[in-house]
């Protein structure tokens, strides 16, 4: 091997070995670029989903202040009125307005009374007997079930048909 050769073979590798510091920094450098990114997202991401929490139920919020309302103009009511029927209306007004709000949201009453007794939607608190009506169906409700978007979240407490 000649004097030349073996140079030139050194300078070879020299010459790979800056051309691997080279790449080494710049894949260092994309690296520390999308770690800065990553964690810039991680940020973004916690801060959208604290908003999203602290503002999810807004548009229900601002459903119920109709109810609120219609409250207040029934306390007002009856400070000036004996009125019981009116009184009542408005209750039942008021009512419908809060069962509005909240279908919109996705809540729903359970279909109790005359229906088959369904331990997936109905709590039986005791029996009664109609002669009327088959056994097993849901004569009285005494307290209403509601589902939330298709979700039971509260049983109907029922008397069942023996």
């Amino acid at each position: 091997m000649t004097d030349d050769h073996h140079a030139n073979s050194k300078l070879d590798i020299y010459e790979r070995m800056l051309d691997a510091e080279d790449k080494a920094e710049k894949t260092n450098d994309l690296y520390l670029r999308v770690l800065a990114e990553i964690q810039n997202l991680k940020k973004r991401y916690a801060k959208e989903k604290q908003e999203l929490t602290n503002f999810a139920n807004e548009s229900l919020v601002k459903e119920l202040l109709a109810v609120i309302d219609s409250l207040d103009k029934s306390i007002e009511f009856c400070d000036s009125s004996d009125n019981i029927q009116a009184i009542k209306e408005g209750i039942e007004i008021t009512r419908q307005i809060l069962i509005n709000a909240l279908g919109k949201v996705g809540l729903k009453e359970v279909d109790s009374i005359d229906k088959p007794f369904d331990p997936n939607f109905h709590e039986a608190l005791f029996e009664l007997h109609n002669p009327d009506k088959d056994a097993g169906i849901v004569v009285k409700e005494l307290q209403k079930g509601y589902t939330l978007n298709n979700r039971l979240i509260r049983a109907a407490k029922v008397a069942v048909n023996k």
